[in-house]
C-alpha cells in the first residue's frame, strides 16, 4: 500500500477521535463560562465555537 494512502487512512481514523475531543472541550468551556446559555442557544453557541476552533486550526491563527 502506498504511503500516502496509509497516511490518508490514518487521518480518517483520527478525525472522529479529535472531533470528539474538540466537542467535549467546547462543551466544558461553555459550561464554565459566564455566558447564560441554555437549550438551542447553547447548541448554537457550541456549533459556532467548534466552527471557529476548526477554522483557526486550519489557518493556524
Amino acid at each position: 500500500m502506498a504511503k500516502m494512502k496509509q497516511l490518508d487512512e490514518m487521518a480518517d481514523k483520527l478525525v472522529p477521535q479529535i472531533m470528539h475531543k474538540i466537542y467535549n472541550t467546547v462543551s466544558t468551556e461553555l459550561s464554565y463560562s459566564d455566558l447564560d446559555l441554555e437549550g438551542d442557544d447553547f447548541n448554537d453557541a457550541h456549533d459556532y465555537v467548534m466552527t471557529l476552533v476548526i477554522n483557526k486550526l486550519i489557518t493556524n491563527k
